[in-house]
């Protein structure tokens, strides 16, 4: 019985005088995050072409990236082609979406979101391409979430590049966007 209170002050001793692991705490410095963007809007897609398009400010940030991406429940089923472009669209009838800062203390955003309801006239996509196409019905959702994978997330870099999110016929469309700058 005396070896067993010895073994019970020893493991008693021990837990006390050792140090409790510490776990990181969440990174929050804000001059050390980058600058983060959101926007959600719906748009009355005229029909086919881009519908939305995501672009750089000349001058501005170096980098823009796609972080998330959400576009749910089209008002008619169309398929959804996500496209780097090279040179910027021109034409259609467009607006030009806010984008919100996730930080006031942030200046303003050198990204732009642009929203079509008549079709701009696409530019090039040399250097560019389709990341993918797919169908979306009207119960359905497509995700691009790239800060659950392991994947590096769409990069504009540079103000010719363009983002574009092509629709295959009319319909209007709920977009959620989450971006990135760096300077």
């Amino acid at each position: 019985m005396k070896k067993h209170l010895s073994l019970i002050a020893l493991v008693g001793i021990l837990l006390f005088t050792t140090s409790v692991p510490s776990f990181p705490q969440a990174y929050t410095d804000p001059s050390k995050l980058p600058r983060t963007y959101s926007a959600g809007f719906s748009i009355a897609c005229g029909g086919a072409g881009d519908c939305v398009t995501v672009t750089l400010t000349a001058g501005g940030s170096n980098v823009t990236a796609v972080r998330e991406l959400w576009i749910s429940q089209p008002s008619s089923n169309v398929t959804v082609s996500l496209i780097r472009r090279s040179a910027l669209d021109t034409g259609g009838t467009s607006t030009t979406e806010t984008l919100v800062s996730s930080d006031t203390n942030d200046a303003a955003p050198n990204t732009i979101v642009t929203a079509y309801t008549a079709a701009p006239t696409a530019g090039s996509t040399t250097g560019g391409g389709t990341f993918f196409s797919l169908p979306i019905t009207t119960t359905s959702t497509l995700v691009r979430d790239s800060t659950v994978s392991n994947y590096k997330p769409f990069l504009l870099q540079g103000a010719t590049q363009v983002y574009a999110i092509y629709v295959s016929g009319a319909a209007t469309v709920t977009v959620n966007l989450v971006v990135v700058e760096t300077p």
